[in-house]
């Protein structure tokens, strides 16, 4: 987890470091806990551990993420609460927001819910 946030870091401020002088957005999105309603496709041996994983890599991800965001003049949405709602543990697939027939992605309304996320983040200094 220590090395993601390093090299995910590292590349916000290389990005940061390649537009400095230009307007530019710097955006991220972390990851949603996509396991929360799909244990039935992981493998038994796994199950009893796979939804505390997912959850406590779709919040540590997510903070590594945003941290890096902010410290190199991003914004970060975290998708963990709009998707598995506030205590990260709701189903987005019941939700209409995964699709479990191409395990283990947002579906359309899930991309729309993303995109209307980052597009809220705003879009200055470029308006």
């Amino acid at each position: 987890m220590q090395a993601f946030g390093r090299n995910f870091d590292a590349t916000a401020a290389s990005i940061q470091s390649l537009k400095r002088g230009s307007k530019f957005v710097l955006r991220a999105i972390t990851p949603e806990t996509s396991v929360i309603g799909a244990e039935d496709l992981i493998p038994s041996f796994l199950k009893q551990y796979a939804t505390r994983v997912s959850l406590y890599q779709g919040r540590s991800f997510g903070r590594l993420i945003c941290a890096g965001m902010t410290r190199h003049g991003g914004r970060c949405v975290n998708l963990v609460h709009p998707f598995n709602g506030p205590k990260g543990t709701d189903n987005a697939y019941r939700k209409g927001l995964m699709s479990r027939s191409e395990c283990c992605y947002p579906t359309a309304r899930g991309q729309q819910l993303i995109a209307d996320l980052l597009y809220g983040t705003g879009l200055a200094p470029l308006r």
